[in-house]
């Protein structure tokens, strides 16, 4: 992991979304909840940006380590497809565990998320 990276602590809470030594791919971990999105979000701003020079056209998200993610984090995921969109980027995300997959579902939002 490259330096650039910042934890989200609330009590117990804690996310994080760090670069990897890849020039196109993050790793997000933890709990992505209503605790951490503001934070995530903060933090993807400048991430994204700095790495979309440097990415081309896509970003990968490595979700592996995300231990819990509520309809905040979901919601979260959806706005940075969004964000990139809007910037003719592409946010793929990979290693999505079953219950972020089963969460989706249950939200319609596989499709959008392409998991």
């Amino acid at each position: 992991m490259v330096m650039l990276q910042q934890s989200f602590d609330q009590a117990e809470h804690q996310a994080e979304l760090a670069k990897s030594e890849s020039a196109t791919d993050l790793m997000l971990k933890g709990e992505v909840s209503f605790k951490t999105v503001n934070g995530l979000w903060q933090q993807s701003l400048v991430l994204f940006t700095d790495m979309s020079g440097e990415a081309g056209n896509d970003l990968q998200v490595d979700l592996a380590q995300v231990t819990l993610l509520d309809s905040a984090g979901l919601a979260l995921l959806v706005a940075w497809k969004k964000w990139a969109q809007a910037r003719q980027l592409v946010i793929c995300y990979h290693a999505a565990p079953t219950s972020v997959k089963t969460l989706a579902a249950v939200n319609r939002v596989s499709l959008i998320l392409a998991l």
